[in-house]
């Protein structure tokens, strides 16, 4: 069994934890950590590799904010909100995102934040994604790795704004008419007070911070 040890971080500091499948694997069955109500969420995904994402995940997110709080993980608690979970009794900011059994998990104690990990394979959503980043007309000239690019801005946007994917579109729509299109990796890419961080933490992949008046970002990415 690999040890699993989150990163840690300073006060001003963003903190953003990513996983693949390996490291993801030996947090399924860590269900100690998780709450009444984590478990019995867990219990409503159908499927599998599911559930045991979020159960990974939530395992991560716990001992990520337990190493920084300085506290038993078993105590964190949590408020879901629209986009993703709040953290009681302490003033800090989480975003949790899992994809194809790899997962990312960030958090700040002083910054809003928002992540999302996607991998660039086919899933038969690419026509839906296109005509509700781009109209229904889509786009043309934009390759797959720019739509999958584009995708995870809204996504982890969205989740930033603690709002629905539809809400959050009109703004994210303003920004790329603004700034243009993600492309190069690694970037950095601002809009006023946000700024959009892109990864390539596995081949074929990419993830997206999106974080307000941000200080220094720390990543650790476990295979």
């Amino acid at each position: 069994m690999k040890s699993i040890k989150p990163p840690s971080m300073n006060g001003g500091d963003i903190a953003v934890w990513v996983l693949g499948r390996e490291s993801t694997a030996e947090l399924y069955d860590r269900t100690e950590y998780l709450s009444a109500a984590e478990l019995h969420r867990a219990t409503t995904i159908a499927r599998l590799n599911k559930r045991q994402e979020f159960i990974a995940a939530r395992v991560a997110l716990r001992l990520l904010l337990a190493n920084h709080l300085d506290i038993d993980p078993k105590t964190i608690t949590f408020e879901q909100t629209t986009g993703q979970p709040r953290v009681c009794s302490y003033p800090t900011q989480c975003s949790v995102s899992h994809r194809h059994g790899a997962i990312a998990v960030a958090m700040s104690s002083q910054h809003q934040i928002g992540i999302d990990l996607e991998q660039l394979r086919p899933t038969g959503n690419e026509l839906f994604r296109s005509q509700m980043l781009f109209g229904a007309s889509c786009a043309t000239g934009v390759t797959s790795e720019q739509l999958l690019a584009a995708w995870c801005e809204l996504e982890a946007l969205t989740k930033l704004r603690g709002k629905h994917l539809l809400e959050t579109l009109p703004e994210w729509r303003q920004i790329i008419n603004r700034i243009g299109l993600p492309d190069r990796l690694p970037a950095d890419r601002t809009y006023h007070e946000l700024r959009f961080s892109h990864w390539e933490p596995f081949p074929m992949s990419r993830l997206v911070l999106v974080s307000c008046k941000p200080g220094s970002i720390k990543i650790q990415i476990d295979e």
